[in-house]
């Protein structure tokens, strides 16, 4: 065993000091997913907008089913 224990250590240290440079805790201010993100924002808004108007119409139609016919 040449090294002994020790001989993986080198490779190691390399490795440790890739991996903590990587993370300097800053947010970047956009990311590649922004605009996925966003589409998907929309999305969910325009949603709403379409189960609100299904909802009013819903409403419409019960109430004119409601109404006694003359």
């Amino acid at each position: 065993m040449r090294g002994g224990r020790l001989a993986g250590l080198p490779a190691l240290v390399v490795v440790l000091g890739l991996l903590g440079g990587c993370g300097e805790g800053k947010r970047a201010d956009s990311t590649v997913f922004d605009t996925q993100i966003k589409a998907l924002q929309k999305a969910r808004e325009t949603e709403s907008v379409v189960r609100q108007g299904e909802q009013r119409k819903h409403e419409a139609v019960e109430s004119i089913e409601e109404r006694p016919s003359n």
